[in-house]
């Protein structure tokens, strides 16, 4: 299934064990990072649909490589803005 549950797990992961990071701020980069990871992984199940329709020989690409590596790199983006965008002690 293509629920991105492990990315949201992975991203929900890290954020919440962080240390001296305000719960505030936790709660505003949880939520804006959901939102977004499930706004991308909505336009990756489109992006399938759509590739599956018209280039079937280059799905298993798409979605084993492509399209996993943008989400990861999407997380990693994530990650690093939550990181440096405040400082770890806002």
């Amino acid at each position: 299934p293509c629920n991105a549950f492990e990315l949201y797990s992975l991203y929900l992961g890290f954020i919440v064990a962080m240390a001296d990071v305000s719960l505030r701020r936790k709660l505003f980069f949880g939520s804006v990072g959901v939102v977004m990871i499930y706004f991308f992984n909505a336009l990756r199940v489109v992006a399938l649909f759509l590739i599956q329709g018209r280039w079937p020989q280059v799905f298993d690409f798409m979605h084993k490589y492509l399209f996993q590596a943008s989400a990861y790199l999407l997380i990693f983006g994530l990650w690093y803005g939550f990181l440096r965008k405040y400082g770890s002690h806002s």
